[in-house]
C-alpha cells in the first residue's frame, strides 16, 4: 500500500530472524530492520506517522517511560497502538503455549519450501 515500514527491536538475533522472516515474502521484504530502541530513535528525533508496540510493553523495565518514548515518536496527527497479551491463565495458554509450540513447526515448515504463501490472482 506504499508505507515505508520500520521494524525495531533491541536484541541483534530478533532482527537477524525477522529479515530471514520478511524475506520470504515479496510483500513485506522491503521492511527496513534496526537493531535499536525506541529512546534513541527519540534521541534521533525520528518521527513516524504510525507507532506500533504489539506484546513489548510488558517486557520493558519502565512502561510508563516507554509509552512517552512512544508518544515522541509518533508525529502530530499520528497514531500509535500499543497491546499486550491479557493476564489470564487462558491467555497464557492460548498466547504463549500456541505460539512457541503450534507456530514454530508452521514457520519451520515455511522456511524450508513446505508451505507457500498464498498467491494473488491474476485478472
Amino acid at each position: 500500500m506504499g508505507a515505508i515500514v520500520t521494524g525495531i527491536d533491541a536484541i541483534e538475533k530478533n532482527i537477524k530472524i525477522a529479515r530471514i522472516h520478511a524475506n520470504l515474502d515479496l510483500t513485506t521484504s522491503n521492511i527496513e530492520y534496526c537493531c535499536t530502541t525506541a529512546e534513541k530513535l527519540v534521541d534521533e528525533r525520528r518521527k513516524f506517522d504510525a507507532v506500533i508496540a504489539l506484546e513489548v510493553i510488558e517486557h520493558v523495565a519502565d512502561p510508563a517511560e516507554f509509552c512517552k518514548s512512544l508518544s515522541a515518536l509518533t508525529a502530530h496527527e499520528g497514531a500509535t497502538v500499543v497491546s499486550t497479551i491479557n493476564r489470564s491463565m487462558r491467555s497464557y495458554a492460548t498466547a504463549i503455549i500456541a505460539a512457541e509450540y503450534l507456530l514454530r513447526g508452521f514457520l519451520k515448515a515455511r522456511i524450508n519450501g513446505q508451505v507457500s504463501s498464498p498467491q494473488k490472482n491474476s485478472p
